[in-house]
């Protein structure tokens, strides 16, 4: 009994929330028909259009500290009589354009493309900043030293691309994995295929079959020959 009544509570949640634009519209997770795909599509579809251009994308993956065992009591009290189920569900009001961000659970990313490096960085920082005054209010933080930052282009020289938080430098990466996908700068996917590759026994726990399945074969066999 207890377990319907928790369904039905849910069920009855989900709708209220959709209904009344209570959740950001780009936050993904844990609910329908907003997976892990819709947060990957936004972040691929800037990255192309970025190359497609001859543009720069500058992608910082922020790591936020234990974002469920940290949360503040007095704020989720605060939230609840605002009718608003999440803790961190604001974090995107704080990101103005030309910055874009998203959000899966706690998996948060901003991002920001332009034709010049030094004003895509200031962007990118102006965003942190306020990031870290949402911060202050929340009870939350980042962890600089496991948060990510990576540059998506084609370009061989782009200067000086480091980006800080609270004067601590963000690592940058040349392939950051996001939501189970490895992205590469030049968006190859040669990191990620390279990944399933090594992660791959298949001839031994994927035996190749004949007929329709001589389909899975080329695929592995094209991926083991990356």
């Amino acid at each position: 009994m207890a377990n319907i009544v928790e369904k039905i509570i849910d069920s009855r949640l989900r709708w209220f929330l959709k209904k009344n634009n209570i959740l950001d519209s780009r936050r993904n997770g844990f609910r329908r028909d907003r997976s892990t795909t819709n947060t990957l599509h936004d972040i691929q579809q800037e990255i192309y259009s970025t190359l497609e251009e001859k543009h720069l994308m500058g992608l910082v993956s922020l790591d936020i500290s234990k974002a469920y065992d940290i949360t503040w009591c007095p704020r989720i009290l605060k939230i609840l009589l605002k009718i608003i189920c999440n803790a961190i569900n604001d974090i995107p009001l704080f990101i103005q354009p030309p910055v874009k961000c998203t959000l899966f659970a706690d998996d948060f990313n901003i991002f920001c493309r332009g034709t010049n490096s030094n004003r895509t960085k200031k962007h990118l920082l102006e965003a942190i900043l306020a990031l870290q005054a949402w911060t202050y209010a929340s009870g939350f933080s980042f962890s600089a030293e496991k948060s990510q930052f990576i540059i998506f282009t084609n370009k061989r020289n782009i200067g000086n691309t480091s980006i800080t938080m609270n004067n601590i430098p963000i690592s940058i990466r040349k392939s950051i994995k996001i939501l189970g996908i490895l992205f590469d700068s030049r968006n190859t996917y040669i990191p990620h295929l390279k990944t399933i590759r090594n992660g791959l026994s298949y001839k031994n726990e994927y035996p190749i079959m004949s007929g329709s399945q001589i389909v899975g074969k080329s695929l592995l066999e094209s991926i083991a020959n990356i």
